[in-house]
């Protein structure tokens, strides 16, 4: 395994561990946005990403232009390659101060869309979530789109675009015993940088009727509210970064 080309661009050497520990689908719901409040000044995130197209966004933007330390990217959600510039724009437009793009439920990594939303995020010179090819974790990336997103990946790392070492997630299909979860992927993360996923929302009725997976959500959140946990993370030898610094380096050449 090669060293990560962007740990010493970011002031690391070539065997930290570096983190993102990031929450996704902020403004699907209100209950999602208040999450990532409390987590924000709970101290355990270091990142999030908004779904421009959801209901709640403009909440977001709102929190995002009154906190403007808030690291925020944009969650790609679409059924076509043109909703990601216009979803990025939409933030943009909306006093965001985005730091990054990721996707949602990893569709963007399909041969239909992974070139315009490379190009997307490359021509704003912005970060995208892309693990490399050995990263822990890559499985989560379907064996077909691994085939086209393999070559594409190494073209990309050779021209010096930041990459992934680690792709990990909570579960949202099992509530019980996060923390104990939490602490075995945070305890064992590989060296370089890895995009840490939650999905976190506080409980509310709302939540519960369009998620069905809402406990486990709530259990995210939860967990990364605990004492227990954020004491866990504070005492092993990981660093914490957003998004902001990957693309703040990136803007500095």
């Amino acid at each position: 395994m090669t060293p990560n080309s962007y740990l010493k661009k970011l002031g690391f050497s070539d065997n930290d561990r570096v983190v993102i520990i990031h929450t996704d689908d902020i403004g699907m719901c209100h209950a999602s946005v208040q999450a990532f409040k409390d987590l924000w000044n709970f101290g355990t995130i270091t990142s999030g990403a908004t779904m421009v197209p959801c209901p709640w966004f403009p909440t977001v933007a709102q929190m995002c232009r009154e906190n403007p330390e808030i690291d925020m990217g944009v969650h790609a959600t679409l059924n076509s390659e043109k909703e990601v510039n216009a979803q990025i724009e939409r933030a943009l437009a909306a006093g965001i101060d985005v730091t990054h793009v990721d996707s949602h439920l990893g569709t963007i990594m399909s041969p239909l869309f992974i070139q315009s939303y490379i190009q997307a995020a490359a021509s704003r010179l912005l970060p995208n979530m892309l693990p490399r090819t050995d990263a822990k974790g890559i499985e989560m990336i379907g064996a077909d789109e691994l085939k086209i997103y393999e070559p594409v990946m190494q073209q990309l790392e050779a021209m010096g675009v930041p990459m992934l070492q680690g792709l990990l997630s909570m579960p949202l299909d099992q509530p019980n015993g996060q923390v104990e979860t939490a602490k075995d992927l945070l305890g064992n993360l590989p060296v370089g940088i890895t995009h840490f996923v939650l999905h976190p929302s506080i409980d509310t009725a709302e939540l519960r009727a369009i998620a069905p997976d809402w406990d486990s959500r709530v259990a995210n959140y939860n967990t990364f509210m605990s004492d227990e946990l954020k004491k866990f993370i504070e005492g092993e030898d990981i660093r914490l970064i957003g998004y902001r610094r990957i693309r703040d380096a990136m803007r500095k050449g």
